[in-house]
């Protein structure tokens, strides 16, 4: 007899219906019942005599066995989606913003290049736009960046906004807000932007890279080709990378990763596994796939810390030098206590004037945690000349609470705005001087001392180099700088015609 059970037969041979209540055949198997259900076979054992209710049970038992396995078979192993990258992303999401910038290009024109024809030398263009009318071009480009805070700070690349006349910032919700560039360091490739404070902004959560790990995993955050709010999952692939173009170093101590960054993806974050920034993405190997670099996070807080100068942008004055409160300091004085250290203090200045001493520790501004000296800086900032706060700081294991006012920097000395611009100490060249050090040159400024690691070291200038042109301005007389110098904006590119010995030589400084 064969029955029909969860769209599987059921076959039991050697059975015979004899009447309603009665089924005999039993003792002619031998005593054994043989099935298969769902692709199982199984015996079973059974009485001379299976009555009806012996029957039913054993019925009951196949149909029951049966629903059980497709259900078991219908049911695949559950894994979560909501797995630990897609969780990362979720943190940063509203953090990342897409940069768009114009820039106005101006561009003349060749009234006779139908008349040349397209096949003329390409060696006359240039003469023959002489003759042509300038016209303006509007060009755009797009780019990606980074929340560092509430305040409206954001971080991306430099070449994203260089020579930028307009800055577009688009968050996550496609609110559009204007930016305006508070500083950009074009030799490490990074600007902070400034959007207004009104709206409700997310600052990332920032990680650190000094223990990151080759093949840990790296997610790439930004705007490709303008596609807005794209991730790609890689993992790093080396640390301490040096970019070389022509033979010389451009970039150094890049993280590598074959999350693919592409062009808009500049300025994005790249984050571990918890959804922390790790680095700015930067560059991409053009020749290969699954190469590219990004600028690592500590490395970026240690250039930010110098680009919020709150006494270079708003020549506000505290009064006070401070220092990044180190593992090794802390232990030493107050371990487990996050804020900044207390250096030194000027003389009669508001710091002075507030009862901060050398050792302090500045723990919070106005109710806001100050963890490093970068949140110092970007709080400081947020206030103007004059205006009045709270500082509260440790010394000696107790908690002190001090108000200070904010005072506008006293007037710089020449000297003093050389040495914080350029890096360099000039002197007017004598003949005295001259003669001392053998220059074979009347006029111009003698470099007497400069920097290392200060902008005009990077840009080659060395010791006993005589300065004669800086910009269009000749120069004779240290008052001739001093008239400049005033004028000339934090990241501005400054040409200098300086004589080397016998050589005359020209290089660009970029001023700080």
């Amino acid at each position: 007899m064969v029955f029909l059970l969860n769209g599987r037969w059921l076959r039991v041979d050697g059975l015979k219906m004899n009447s309603l209540n009665k089924i005999g055949g039993c003792g002619h198997l031998g005593g054994w019942m043989a099935g298969s259900w769902n692709g199982i076979s199984s015996t079973f054992a059974c009485p001379r005599i299976l009555t009806l209710p012996h029957f039913l049970s054993a019925l009951f038992l196949v149909v029951l066995i049966s629903s059980l396995g497709a259900e078991i078979q219908e049911k695949p192993p559950v894994f979560p989606r909501r797995n630990a990258i897609v969780k990362a992303v979720e943190r940063t999401a509203a953090s990342v913003v897409n940069i768009s910038t114009e820039r106005i290009v101006v561009q003349r024109t060749d009234p006779f290049f139908k008349l040349r024809g397209r096949f003329s030398d390409p060696s006359f263009d240039n003469f023959f736009k002489n003759f042509g009318q300038q016209r303006q071009v509007r060009t755009s480009s797009l780019g990606s960046g980074v929340i560092l805070d509430s305040n409206g700070y954001i971080v991306t690349n430099e070449h994203v906004v260089r020579k930028a006349s307009e800055i577009h910032v688009t968050l996550q919700d496609k609110t559009t807000l204007i930016a305006t560039l508070v500083s950009s360091d074009p030799e490490n490739d990074l600007a902070v932007l400034k959007v207004p404070a009104d709206e409700k902004l997310q600052a990332a959560p920032i990680g650190t890279s000094s223990d990151l790990m080759i093949g840990e995993t790296a997610i790439a955050a930004g705007n490709p080709f303008g596609l807005e709010n794209s991730v790609s999952v890689g993992v790093i692939s080396a640390k301490n990378r040096s970019i070389v173009a022509e033979g010389e170093v451009i970039f150094d101590d890049f993280l590598q990763t074959d999350a693919a960054i592409n062009p808009g993806n500049s300025g994005g974050p790249l984050l571990n596994i918890h959804g922390e920034v790790i680095g700015i993405n930067t560059a991409v190997y053009a020749e290969g796939q699954g190469i590219g670099f990004a600028i690592p996070i500590d490395k970026v807080i240690n250039i930010l810390e110098g680009l919020l100068d709150f006494r270079v942008l708003k020549e506000i004055w505290f009064g006070a030098e401070a220092q990044s409160l180190t593992a090794v300091i802390a232990s030493n004085l107050e371990p487990n206590v996050s804020g900044v250290l207390v250096a030194a203090i000027e003389a009669d200045s508001p710091a002075e004037k507030a009862g901060l001493k050398p050792s302090d520790i500045i723990t919070r501004i106005d109710n806001q945690k100050i963890n490093n000296l970068l949140d110092f800086k970007k709080e400081i900032l947020r206030h103007e000349n004059s205006d009045r706060l709270s500082i509260q700081y440790l010394r000696d294991g107790k908690t002190h609470i001090s108000s200070l006012t904010l005072g506008v920097i006293p007037p710089l000395s020449f000297e003093e705005l050389i040495s914080r611009k350029l890096g360099v100490k000039l002197q007017s060249l004598t003949p005295e001087l001259a003669k001392k050090f053998h220059l074979r040159v009347a006029g111009g400024l003698v470099v007497t001392e400069i920097e290392i690691g200060g902008p005009a070291h990077k840009s080659g200038l060395r010791q006993l180099d005589v300065i004669i042109q800086l910009g269009r301005l000749r120069l004779n007389k240290e008052e001739h700088l001093a008239r400049l110098i005033k004028e000339i904006k934090p990241n501005s590119q400054i040409s200098v015609l300086l004589i080397r010995g016998d050589y005359l030589a020209r290089s660009v400084v970029i001023s700080r």
